[in-house]
């Protein structure tokens, strides 16, 4: 969202101008992800722009978060989607001080978690894509960033060893005053709850093909990551045909629509579409009346 709105900086004009800094916040707190993501945050816009430090989206987005944070009792925040990862250049723009913390779990238990979620991926070769992507542009960037800046956490060690793992994360945070007091409530509200088994149900639920299909697409990164793929180098290198890349397809629109998601889909795209077309139309026309003016 807020990555979105960055890219689309120029069609609401110098930040320092009021109306265009109310119509960017206003524009953000109409999108149905914030009313989706941010249940129960009410900002009223001529107080919220009044306590800005700087006119800039950076202080715009942090300020955002900050009430965010106010209104569920925390004194830090932060996001986690795997969407961030093919924008990191972009948030670390806004965000020069950012730690990024990089969770990589096996591609192919991430392909069964796809198949499962509304928005996710229904066949392998898409989920392998989606996910080979994002694990490379994550790694790409975070490994040439310091070690103080970027942690890389294996989903399997995270589950299996989670004490252990939290308490290192804390320690790259930075979050040593009351260190041991948010270990304590990690380990007595958290850990009981963590499903140390919850990982290479893809050995057992996933079907020959598709894991053949998804290690054709990702074995490789798979190997760089240090996970075992069944089928041999020479298998997994093998291109794939024309036809396995139309069953692939067909079967991820099929399913998708099976599921009701086809439409829904395309219904969240076509508003988002609007959303950034109706931005584009008010910038042209406030531009257009101001030439006209001058003239």
């Amino acid at each position: 969202l807020f990555v979105r709105k960055m890219k689309m900086l120029d069609y609401y004009g110098d930040l320092n101008n009021d109306a265009n800094l109310r119509r960017l916040l206003t524009d953000i707190l109409n999108e149905p992800d914030v009313k989706r993501r941010f249940p129960g945050l009410e900002i009223d816009v001529d107080a919220f722009i009044s306590q800005m430090d700087e006119r800039t989206y950076p202080e715009l987005v942090r300020r955002f978060y900050a009430e965010w944070a106010y209104l569920k009792g925390a004194d830090r925040w932060g996001g986690k989607t795997p969407d961030y990862s093919v924008y990191t250049a972009e948030l670390l723009q806004l965000f020069p001080d950012a730690k990024f913390v990089h969770i990589i779990r096996d591609g192919r238990d991430v392909a069964l978690s796809l198949f499962r979620l509304d928005w996710g991926a229904k066949s392998p070769i898409v989920a392998a894509k989606h996910w080979k992507e994002r694990v490379e542009a994550a790694c790409n960037f975070g490994r040439k960033l310091d070690d103080s800046q970027y942690l890389e956490i294996r989903y399997e060690h995270l589950v299996q060893f989670p004490e252990e793992i939290f308490e290192n994360l804390i320690h790259f945070l930075d979050w040593e005053d009351d260190r041991y007091k948010i270990i304590d409530q990690f380990n007595r509200g958290i850990v009981g709850k963590v499903r140390r088994d919850n990982f290479n149900k893809w050995k057992t639920q996933m079907s020959r093909r598709h894991i053949r299909l998804f290690e054709q697409v990702a074995g490789k990164l798979l190997q760089n990551l240090n996970y075992k793929t069944i089928f041999s180098d020479e298998e997994i290198s093998q291109p794939l045909t024309k036809t396995q890349l139309a069953v692939d397809y067909l079967e991820n629109i099929l399913r998708k629509l099976l599921m009701g998601q086809g439409f829904k889909g395309l219904f969240v795209r076509s508003g988002k579409w609007m959303r950034k077309s109706i931005v584009k139309l008010r910038f042209l026309l406030n531009s257009t009346s101001k030439a006209l003016r001058i003239n």
